[in-house]
């Protein structure tokens, strides 16, 4: 299990709430899963090249049809976001919880 793919499992499984719950665009519950560097105190920003092949990968392992996958870009933050319905965010808790 990758980094990414364990920062996803740890707080889906591990938190009270899980991952954001948000209304999409078509009236769905869903979820936003966020994840990206800040800048930091010397006014530098790292962006980790991987987030966005792993959140790909993940979608492939674990055989998810509905979600987008975004790039996040501010003067503070560069990053990726995985929206996924809130069907398949739960079966992912669940497929998690057997690890």
């Amino acid at each position: 299990m990758n980094c990414t793919e364990n920062l996803l499992r740890r707080r889906a499984v591990e938190t009270v709430n899980g991952w954001t719950k948000i209304n999409k665009k078509n009236g769905e519950t869903g979820r936003v899963i966020a994840l990206g560097n800040r800048v930091n105190c010397n006014g530098e920003m790292m962006e980790n090249l991987t987030i966005k092949k792993n959140l790909d990968n993940l979608v492939e392992k674990y055989k998810l049809n509905n979600y987008e996958i975004n790039k996040i870009q501010s003067e503070y933050t560069v990053g990726y976001e995985l929206i996924i319905t809130e069907e398949d965010y739960n079966t992912l808790v669940n497929l998690f919880k057997k690890i």
